[in-house]
């Protein structure tokens, strides 16, 4: 409550118990979350004039860095506490990995529909692949740590997806 700047009687006004706390933490960071994976960080149409389609994933993928980093008590609470505290978190939380699945897909059949990666490579997959690459680096150098370098966080997996999903040479 101290962080909050209110006294704990104040506070207790407009949240009955710990749980209603949380879950409007939730509800907060899932809204935002939300609104994130419905702009997509930056268009597959943007990528169609970039010469550089691994700028184009490294911009995305910088884009949700800095959400995660900006947003990191909340994530930190809905990523690695939320279950443990209340299993309707942890509901919600599956409820945003099948939104980001969905979201991640469509944009890699996108990318296909465009040439730019593979066609023989599935699309759900992929899309759990990045999910889940994501998650463990936000976990691991994100959401403890005050300064993380966010560009290299970026620059790294954009240059790992890039190289492993983009066509053969021909």
């Amino acid at each position: 409550m101290a962080t909050a700047g209110v006294a704990r009687g104040t506070f207790y006004l407009y949240f009955a118990s710990k749980a209603e706390v949380f879950l409007a933490i939730a509800d907060d960071f899932y809204d935002r979350l939300e609104i994130q994976i419905a702009q997509g960080g930056a268009s597959p149409a943007l990528a169609v004039g970039s010469p550089d389609g691994r700028a184009f994933l490294h911009a995305s993928f910088r884009s949700w860095f800095e959400f995660f980093h900006t947003h990191r008590l909340a994530a930190t609470v809905m990523l690695t506490e939320a279950a443990a505290i209340d299993p309707r978190f942890d509901r919600g939380v599956a409820e945003l990995r099948r939104s980001a699945y969905t979201h991640f897909a469509a944009r890699f059949r996108t990318f296909q529909a465009l040439g730019m990666v593979r066609p023989s490579l599935s699309a759900d997959i992929i899309a759990h692949l990045q999910v889940g690459m994501f998650e463990e680096l936000v976990k691991a150098f994100v959401l403890g740590v005050d300064n993380p370098d966010l560009d290299s966080l970026a620059e790294q997996m954009a240059d790992f997806e890039w190289n492993g999903v983009r066509p053969a040479a021909r």
